[in-house]
């Protein structure tokens, strides 16, 4: 994910999404500041960059915890598990 732009396509296909489910997911990053789109290329942003650094290594954990339904995730906000 952090390994430099992906154009949209190619995002649609790694994750098996119509381009109507895709694009306002793209739009919700963008005015989070997350990535930035030029000419159908998606990018992190710095912003993106930190934030998927710090990310990675949390849903690592939880994948080694196994099934996270289990454990109490609730201090954990809605929006961080979409």
């Amino acid at each position: 994910m952090n390994d430099g732009p992906k154009d949209i396509v190619g995002i649609q296909f790694a994750l098996k999404a119509s381009r109507q489910a895709l694009l306002p997911k793209i739009r919700i990053l963008q005015e989070e500041n997350i990535v930035s789109v030029v000419d159908g290329f998606c990018q992190l942003t710095v912003y993106g960059r930190i934030l998927v650094e710090k990310m990675v290594p949390l849903l690592d954990t939880f994948d080694s915890l196994g099934d996270i339904g289990s454990y109490d995730m609730a201090f954990i906000p809605p929006h961080l598990f979409k």
